[in-house]
């Protein structure tokens, strides 16, 4: 592959680490499938979870699995004015979730659960309107002038990974109409800026603005959908996304990084400047562009870049340890403070993709890790209904009137959260891993990798069929790429 640089032209400051203890023993590569079948995915097979019709996923979901109208006492009455909303991110981040459990497991219903809410994500698919963000009361929502450009890259999250799985050459087409959507009327390609909105449009308080380019817009197109085709799509097509990777890379380098605190801004003013001095709230959001950045970098196989983020992600992961809980706690420096009572379960997994993905590299990070992936198992994980809480306390005490399932948070983040953990555990040990894939035509024609992770394939199994309406399914063995 030919190899970009994209940071000539950037200082290298360097930043001192302290050396960390010997390496404990973290959880098994076998654990964390046993994980996504005994704790996560009973949460997800309920009939109310798969929906009705099936892939019609539900995007509220209360502690105990049901629908909040069903159980409003359990529910957080801060959000009632949206349950009557069908999101489509919801439902992708799901369909996700089952992919990902197919991955793990090879298990052929949790294939037909992605398959179907992939279908109903396409019925909300049209080339010439985008996707539309929600449903409510049957009509398609919002005009499609007020639909954000992260709510289009989401509705391909879903998508994206069961083509991944595929290579369904007529459903990349589908994802392609999309992306060419968002080409057209939301992507700055001089720059490799993203647009956020094309209409200026108030939403229950929350104001989206044509004037804000905001750093998730970016995210949001790399996260759900470039990385996994840009290695995984057909090679004519690959070139074309690492190039658009590339650009987006510089984009969040030139706009929104600031060099005196390494924080990346939120949003960007009128004139493509940074709005504001780096934020408390701009904190998770730069921990998602440093990993972002440093899977660009693994992808393009640039040096420079990959040195770059080096020197700057492990000291910004390292100010997000909460020592007391044991676990990564990345909230606004307000409430970030030793006494803050509550950890959310999606930025303990942030935080332990990320420092399992360093492991790799520097097995420091696994005392993090055995510590980080105790408080998981034992405060977060909900062993009577499935899943995990939305957070707990340091001591783990559940806010139980935080939904499981919302439209920002579900099945998405605690299945990625195992899937990391299972490559990585396995890489580390050097060891292989075994994933699952459904591929109709010869595997060999494809790209194939372990998910974001480059990997060496030694072995290619094609399954016996579980019945005769079910999917052929290959079992891949990869091994960590020397």
């Amino acid at each position: 592959m030919r190899v970009i640089h994209l940071l000539v032209f950037i200082s290298l400051p360097q930043l001192a680490l302290a050396a960390e203890p010997p390496s404990p023993i973290l959880p098994t590569p076998e654990a964390w499938i046993n994980h996504v079948q005994r704790d996560l995915m009973p949460f997800w097979l309920s009939p109310v979870a798969i929906g009705d019709p099936v892939g019609h996923f539900p995007t509220f979901r209360t502690r105990n699995g049901l629908s909040p109208h069903a159980d409003s006492t359990s529910a957080n009455q801060d959000t009632q004015q949206l349950w009557d909303r069908s999101y489509t991110s919801a439902i992708s981040r799901q369909t996700f979730a089952y992919g990902v459990a197919f991955h793990l497991t090879g298990d052929p219903v949790y294939l037909n659960l992605a398959k179907a809410g992939t279908e109903h994500i396409l019925q909300r698919m049209d080339p010439i309107t985008g996707v539309a963000s929600w449903v409510a009361n049957g009509d398609q929502e919002p005009y499609w002038r007020q639909r954000t450009s992260q709510d289009l890259a989401l509705a391909l999250l879903g998508p994206a990974f069961v083509y991944y799985l595929t290579r369904e050459e007529w459903l990349l087409v589908r994802i392609e109409d999309i992306i060419q959507f968002i080409d057209q009327h939301y992507a700055d390609l001089g720059n490799g800026l993203i647009r956020w909105i094309l209409e200026d449009f108030d939403d229950l308080g929350f104001k989206h603005r044509t004037e804000t380019i905001r750093l998730e817009s970016l995210l949001a197109q790399v996260e759900s959908y470039l990385l996994l085709l840009a290695s995984s799509g057909p090679r004519r097509q690959q070139a074309e996304l690492q190039s658009r990777l590339q650009l987006m890379a510089i984009a969040m380098l030139v706009h929104f990084h600031d060099e005196d605190s390494n924080l990346f801004a939120s949003e960007l003013s009128r004139d493509n400047s940074a709005a504001h001095e780096p934020l408390p709230q701009d904190l998770t959001t730069t921990l998602r562009a440093y990993w972002a950045l440093a899977k660009i970098a693994d992808h393009l196989e640039d040096p420079i870049l990959s040195s770059w983020v080096g020197q700057r992600l492990p000291h910004i992961l390292r100010s997000f340890w909460l020592e007391s809980a044991g676990t990564w706690a990345i909230q606004d420096t307000a409430e970030r403070n030793e006494t803050n009572p509550y950890v959310w379960a999606w930025q303990v997994a942030l935080g332990n993709n990320i420092a399992a993905t360093l492991s790799l590299e520097d097995a420091s990070w696994q005392a993090f890790l055995a510590r980080s992936y105790r408080f998981w198992r034992q405060n977060l994980v909900d062993v009577r209904y499935g899943e995990v809480w939305a957070k707990t306390t340091i001591g783990g005490e559940p806010a139980l009137e935080e939904l499981k399932a919302n439209q920002l948070f579900n099945g998405h983040h605690t299945l990625q959260h195992a899937l990391i953990a299972y490559i990585t555990s396995a890489f580390s040990t050097n060891r292989p891993v075994e994933l699952y894939f459904s591929i109709a035509t010869d595997p060999e024609r494809h790209s194939l990798q372990a998910y974001v992770f480059d990997a060496e394939v030694v072995a290619i199994e094609t399954l016996p069929r579980a019945g005769a309406a079910d999917s052929i399914r290959q079992v891949i063995t990869f091994t960590a790429r020397p």
